[in-house]
């Protein structure tokens, strides 16, 4: 199915970010680095921001010596 969310309303917009986000599914988040080498990573903590532009964030944490996870090097470098 595509959906275009151009087309949709704001409140058909919130419904389908709803029901994209509870219950709470692992969110897949797709990023590549400055060369082009793609990482693929699952994410909880993750929401609704808004349906008018589709938004939705997620929260990215470091490792437990401060190292910053590939997810969000990647989106630093790009």
């Amino acid at each position: 199915m595509k959906i275009d969310p151009g087309t949709l309303t704001a409140q058909d917009a919130s419904h389908l970010l709803l029901d994209i986000v509870v219950p709470r599914p692992i969110a897949w988040v797709s990023t590549s680095d400055g060369r082009g080498v793609f990482n693929l990573a699952p994410f909880s903590a993750y929401g609704m921001i808004c349906s008018k532009p589709m938004v939705v964030g997620f929260s990215v944490s470091t490792y437990r010596d401060g190292k910053k996870k590939d997810t969000i090097l990647n989106i630093e470098a790009t």
